[in-house]
This record gives structure tokens, sequence and C-alpha cells, in this order.
């Protein structure tokens, strides 16, 4: 698997692994990565008009099924913001991969692929500014549908304001402070693919468990707003309990 990236030099690929829960990013990963610096950005941009057939007949049959991002408090108005899932955090959405799986064949050639997602962002919404997941990847977003550039549809991380493209990628630092918009009358829709940086890939499946026990903390907040109350430690004890769950098969993903 050829991982390998110009970027690898950089003093940040020297950074240990953040999560969210640490607390607001510090860290030195840039803004944006470079799309030269890897391989399968070309590769997959010259397959695009055939991916983009193929995901669009999934959509057409399947798009009932799309599901609205559980942290409610990130998009301007809850259910404007909807995911369809093909991979999530190293776990095979069955259902979407089988009902589509010239789309899963195109994922699978994205070495380190750890999440693949469509996001549907529709009219006038707004995902607010927040700090992501961590910063053991690579956040890349492609193209799909674009209603409008800037400044009526961007994405701005620390600052820098950039606009999608149909059939090109963008790669940014997830655990920078970023958002995104459509303020257009139009549907946006990229596919969203987290990628593994190669100094974490010996690390992989107990990155996957943080962020599992993350997702699914984040989730019983949302439900029970008391536990977001709770000490930090308290809170920690959970995450580190969910962890051993997702560990041991007690428990299991879940996107909602």
């Amino acid at each position: 698997m050829n991982l390998k990236s110009n970027n690898m030099s950089q003093e940040y690929a020297k950074e240990p692994a953040w999560y969210s829960y640490m607390g607001p990013y510090t860290g030195n990963h840039p803004a944006y990565y470079n799309n030269d610096d890897y391989a399968w950005v070309k590769d997959t941009e010259k397959r695009f008009p055939e991916f983009k057939t193929n995901l669009e007949n999934y959509l057409r049959n399947h798009g009932e099924h799309m599901i609205p991002y559980f942290l409610k408090t990130l998009p301007s108005e809850y259910g404007n913001w909807k995911m369809a899932p093909f991979y999530f955090w190293g776990k095979r959405i069955d259902e979407s991969c089988d009902a589509a799986p010239e789309v899963e064949a195109f994922l699978k050639t994205i070495p380190g692929l750890l999440t693949a997602t469509v996001s549907w962002l529709e009219p006038n919404t707004e995902i607010k500014p927040h700090y992501g997941d961590s910063n053991v990847m690579i956040r890349a977003h492609l193209g799909l549908k674009i209603p409008a550039g800037l400044p009526e549809c961007g994405l701005d991380v620390c600052g820098e304001k950039r606009q999608w493209e149909e059939g090109k990628w963008i790669l940014f630092c997830d655990a920078q402070y970023h958002s995104a918009w459509n303020f257009t009358n139009e549907v946006r829709y990229v596919l969203i693919a987290d990628i593994i940086h190669p100094h974490f890939l010996k690390d992989r499946k107990d990155i996957c468990l943080n962020v599992h026990s993350l997702l699914r903390l984040q989730q019983i907040e949302m439900r029970h707003s008391f536990v977001q109350k709770l000490p930090g430690f308290i809170r920690g004890i959970l995450r580190h309990i969910l962890k051993e769950g997702f560990r041991f098969g007690i428990l299991t993903p879940k996107r909602d």
C-alpha cells in the first residue's frame, strides 16, 4: 500500500495523535494538504465521471436512506445536513456497499481509507465552525454537485476559504477549526473520505476504537444532556469504558 507523501518530511508528521476530547487543537498540521503529494488524487479524479454516474444511480434508488448528521449543534438547521455512509471508521456499511459495488470498488482504490460518506448539504445551510475528530487523518472532499463557488458555497479552514469543484479533491486537516456553507437554493453534495496518515498506520485499530468511543459519547450527550455536565475525568472514564466495549465486540458502531 503506497501512502507515502512528501509532506511526511514535515515536522507535523511527528505529532502525537490528537482527539477532540483533548480540547482545542493547537498542533502544526497545515489547514490544507498538497494534492500533488498523493498519487491517488489524480488517479481517482481521472475516473470521476464513471464514479459519479454510479453514485447518482445509488442515490436515485436508495437516497431515502440518507440519515441526518447526529450532532444537532453543528448544522444551522437540524436535518439539513444528511449522510449516506459507505465506510465508517474502519467499518464497512454492508447495505450501502452491497447496493453499489461499483462505488465501493472506486473507494477501495484510495489507500488508507477509514471513512467514506456522501455529504448532502441542503440549501441555505451552514455547518458551524468546529474542531473535527482527530489529526490522524487527511479529510478529503470530492466535489459531486456544487451549485456555486465562493462566497455563496465553500469551505473555511483556519480562515482560508476554498470552493469545491466537481470532480476535484480538497484535502485538509480535520483537527483544525473549520466550517462549511451552502447559501444557494440548490443542494450541494460531496464525498467525504478520511485517509489515515502513513505514520499512524500501525495504530489504525486503536484510532478507530478511539473515534467510535468518542462519537458514542457524543451521541449519549445529545440524548442525555446531564452527561455533558459531568466532570471531565468522569466523562473520560466513560469514554474509556465505551472504547473497551467496542474492542471486545460488546458495542457496535452507530451512525445516528
